[in-house]
């Protein structure tokens, strides 16, 4: 985690320390993405949901953090939590044996005998639905709605706060409506999910994956299917280098199947042995392969498959790391390219189970703002070839050069400035802890000087973004 990471979470604490809850939203909201992705890649897609592992962790970190404890490390603690919560389900799941059915029970409903196996067939699925919850949102639903429990008594009893009983239960409640869906969904529209996910090379949906919990047929066709493509690969033609034609040495691109690698776009360049797989390009108005937070390219909220904002693309790569260790002197790494007149806003992360499982780190001399962004990948060894996806946000930036959609301008008597080349530090004060940092090229407007004329306090183009920086770090606003 760096510095500035690492400040950020401490302030957050000691605000949620001093009672202030809207510290924990941001916490929820800076955590939960990155915790998400970490329980996804704990276990096999459908045999744990990595939403209620997340949920039940953050409820409990909620309880412990504002109770007092500080850990030393709060996203290392906070993922060392996920993974110890999604072994714990993994095994529960195991264990787990349905309650015996009391037939009394629903014969006593009246009804002739189809009635009542009806009946009993309907009221077996809604107890294996149940048994099925994480203890944590099976034990508030039964308390809350079938003891009919207050919910204060269920807190104290969960020791949790009572709006995080309510929560809790709203999402059990909602778990066992998409179970019900997704078991009643026809397995011709679940196999079409599937080879849909399986050639994009993404997760499949949560409808499809609760189907395939329920469904032994659809789970043995998507296997067979699986093995239909291992025995295809046989037929794909060898990789062809194409560095000479991108013109950099020691790169390695190529061609797999039918899928452009190395095409006019050239959307993505790998080094250090990373072989680029699959290169993809979108523009205004095609689907957004992740869900964009609003406020930063658009107004609202653009959830993954609406439609990306005018002026913003998305350039995605499947990439594969080679087995072993990078060669002396060489880095794994790939570059993304932007297209012409944009330059690049985010790292984005695709929705799939094993994306950004090998961590990536910025290139400080290609990184966010320019019109390339090069992601380096750690260089311990791997036991075996690995792929993940990764991608960046570009933005066509406005006539003072900002990538925001609705961004500060400079006032009367601010001074317009751009940051220069590669990550450029806010500080809370001159040479002290960093609070923000700020990308390439983005316009800043000077609101002061220190006294000694070596660090200005800036306001960013993102509004409420406020620093000090050295003002060598700047430059004059303009071509």
């Amino acid at each position: 985690m760096s510095p500035s990471s690492s400040s950020r979470d401490d302030a957050l604490l000691a605000r949620l320390a001093a009672g202030d809850e809207a510290a924990w939203d941001a916490i929820d909201r800076r955590h939960r993405p990155a915790l998400r992705r970490w329980a996804a890649s704990l276990s096999r897609p459908g045999v744990v949901d990595p939403d209620d592992v997340v949920q039940d962790v953050l409820v409990r970190a909620h309880r412990e953090l504002a109770g007092g404890f500080v850990p030393d490390h709060l996203s290392a603690w906070l993922h060392r939590m996920v993974r110890n919560a999604a072994i714990d389900a993994v095994r529960a799941r195991a264990r787990r044996v349905a309650d015996p059915l009391d037939d009394a029970l629903v014969a006593d409903t009246g009804g002739g005998p189809d009635v009542v196996i009806v009946r009993r067939e309907r009221l077996r699925r809604v107890i294996d639905d149940v048994a099925r919850l994480p203890d944590a949102q099976r034990r508030a639903l039964v308390a809350v709605a079938v003891d009919d429990r207050p919910v204060e008594e269920v807190a104290d009893e969960l020791g949790i706060s009572a709006p995080a009983v309510r929560m809790t239960v709203r999402r059990a409640r909602e778990n066992l409506v998409r179970t019900e869906e997704a078991r009643d969904a026809t397995c011709d529209r679940i196999r079409e999910v599937l080879h849909d996910a399986h050639d994009r090379g993404r997760r499949p949906s949560e409808q499809a994956r609760l189907h395939l919990q329920h469904c032994s047929d659809c789970r043995a066709y998507r296997k067979a299917f699986r093995r239909v493509d291992r025995r295809l690969r046989v037929l794909v033609p060898p990789i062809v280098p194409l560095a000479g034609l991108l013109g950099g040495g020691g790169v390695t691109v190529g061609v797999v199947g039918k899928s452009v690698v190395a095409g006019v776009l050239a959307v993505a360049v790998a080094g250090g042995g990373v072989l680029v797989e699959r290169q993809h390009q979108k523009g205004p108005g095609d689907p957004s392969p992740v869900t964009l937070q609003a406020g930063i390219v658009s107004d609202r909220e653009v959830r993954r498959g609406g439609a990306l904002p005018p002026g913003t693309y998305a350039v995605t790569a499947r990439v594969r790391l080679p087995a072993g260790v990078p060669a002396r002197g060489q880095q794994r790494a790939v570059t993304l390219r932007c297209p012409p007149g944009t330059r690049t806003k985010q790292i984005i992360y695709p929705a799939s189970p094993k994306s950004f499982d090998v961590a990536t780190d910025i290139d400080s001399r290609l990184g966010i703002g320019g019109p390339t962004l090069r992601l380096i990948f750690d260089d311990r060894r791997l036991p075996r070839a690995r792929t993940t996806r990764v991608g960046a946000l570009c933005r066509r930036p406005d006539g003072a050069g900002s990538l925001v959609q609705h961004p500060r301008r400079a006032r009367p008597g601010e001074v317009p400035m751009t940051t220069g080349t590669g990550f450029t530090y806010l500080r809370r004060r001159p040479g002290g802890v960093m609070r923000a940092t700020l990308s390439a090229y983005e316009p800043v407007s000077v609101i002061r000087t220190s006294r000694r004329g070596g660090w200005v306090y800036v306001a960013a183009d993102l509004p409420g973004v406020r620093g000090w920086v050295r003002l060598s770090q700047l430059r004059p606003a303009g071509p």
